[in-house]
């Protein structure tokens, strides 16, 4: 605890260590299972550190969209996101619950902006916490697809896009304040993998340009 003493405020201070200590098993134990590289570097840790403070020190933001559906269930599409998931044969299952995600996260994130704009770099610096632990998953997938059928591109890209929506919002902190908004973390991957920021595909880039060629 000492530690962290001038750095991390003495009322989050117990929740901070908690949480650390939390992603540090969760990093550890894929590492060993090999899903994650075994060196876990400064700078990742420093990261994880500002994330989980920021998350604990955000001020707590209203939620309005976890009960509300679009009227049009395909006012939440994008050709490119329908494009992604299509690569990896996700189904319409996983694009329902994507769309509905992305919409749910847009409206959301829309709202909070319009009521305090000084809140953009606070979810920037978010986005850039979801592109860096999709990285972090999908940089040694790439090398162990590398000489990968396409069928197993595919399964294993499909792997990498439940993640986003199950997994990930339970490991990523959010710059909500303690405000669950579960659709938050899959819906702005979504609105990443329209932007071309992350994908699911191990080749998913050559493929999308080659789209839009």
């Amino acid at each position: 605890m000492e530690y962290f003493e001038g750095w991390v405020e003495p009322e989050i201070r117990e929740s901070f260590v908690t949480e650390l200590l939390k992603w540090w098993d969760y990093r550890a134990c894929r590492s060993l299972v090999g899903e994650l590289p075994r060196r876990i570097s400064r700078a990742e840790v420093y990261r994880e550190q500002a994330a989980i403070r920021s998350s604990l020190t955000a001020p707590a933001l209203p939620e309005s969209y976890s009960r509300l559906h679009p009227t049009d269930p395909a006012d939440g599409l994008s050709t490119t996101m329908e494009r992604q998931i299509a690569l990896v044969k996700g189904g319409a299952e996983r694009l329902e619950r994507a769309s509905l995600a992305r919409w749910r996260a847009r409206r959301q994130r829309d709202e909070w902006l319009t009521g305090d704009l000084s809140l953009r770099s606070r979810f920037a610096e978010f986005d850039e916490l979801l592109e860096a632990r999709w990285n972090e998953l999908f940089a040694p997938l790439s090398h162990d697809l590398e000489e990968a059928d396409e069928a197993t591109c595919e399964q294993s890209g499909r792997r990498l896009l439940d993640w986003s929506h199950v997994k990930a919002r339970q490991e990523i902190p959010t710059p909500t304040g303690g405000v669950r908004a579960d659709y938050l973390v899959p819906g702005s991957y979504q609105q990443l993998a329209d932007e071309l920021r992350v994908g699911w595909h191990r080749d998913w880039k050559t493929l999308m340009q080659e789209d839009n060629a």
